[in-house]
């Protein structure tokens, strides 16, 4: 599991100093926002750290810097290893920090035409237009990685690695619930904490184990309330 790497929102300058209207200008600027050269670097270093991985599947935030680093660091991986694009694991949603908001699917497939989106179905963000306030709750991102772990029950590959995002991996190794979850639902995890930090690139790993096999129903999060 990846953390992104430097992107265009990361190298905006949005001090206190500045009027809201600017600040409110740079956001809508670095709307899911690519990578800078710096980004894409950082990206190509890990390209033969995650073949040593032999990967069987990748997976890929909806962020177009995460689609970015996936692309990159899986170049020196067998084309026959998919990569696939999950609104699960995209950044913890905040408003109106627009670099959270993902662009047009249409423009997405037609970026990154090796990428299989047929997981997403709408063209828009919905996700984040349909935010409740002004930021996604922790509950909420909790939901996602309740419903990415069931989708991960059902998968035939046993090594996967995921390009996603600061806050998620956050979530995911230091949430109390992500906890409860996993013992809920009889998901053995090897060790849950971040052994990297949470610097651009860096691997988390995580080793899980469905005790029911692959047909899993892992239960939704919110029942971990």
């Amino acid at each position: 599991m990846y953390k992104g790497t430097w992107g265009c929102n990361n190298s905006s300058i949005n001090s206190e100093s500045f009027c809201n209207k600017l600040f409110s200008i740079s956001l809508r600027i670095n709307s899911d926002s690519g990578l800078t050269s710096t980004g894409i670097k950082q990206a190509q270093s890990i390209q033969d750290h995650v073949m040593t991985l032999n990967p069987e599947l990748a997976v890929s935030s909806s962020m177009r810097r995460a689609l970015q680093t996936a692309t990159y660091a899986m170049k020196k991986v067998s084309d026959d290893v998919p990569i696939v694009c999950s609104e699960h694991v995209r950044e913890m949603m905040f408003k109106p920090a627009w670099y959270t908001k993902r662009d047009l699917l249409s423009k997405h497939k037609k970026q990154f035409p090796h990428v299989d989106f047929s997981a997403i179905e709408d063209e828009e963000d919905s996700m984040f237009n349909n935010i409740d306030g002004t930021r996604e709750r922790s509950d909420d991102v909790v939901v996602r990685i309740a419903k990415f772990m069931k989708w991960l029950s059902r998968r035939k590959e046993k090594t996967i690695v995921v390009f996603c995002h600061g806050f998620f991996i956050r979530i995911l190794f230091t949430e109390e619930k992500m906890k409860k979850l996993f013992e809920m639902n009889n998901i053995n995890v090897a060790d849950l904490s971040i052994k990297h930090g949470l610097k651009n690139c860096a691997m988390q790993e995580l080793t899980l184990e469905f005790s029911n096999g692959s047909n899993n129903d892992v239960k939704d999060g919110n029942s971990t309330s």
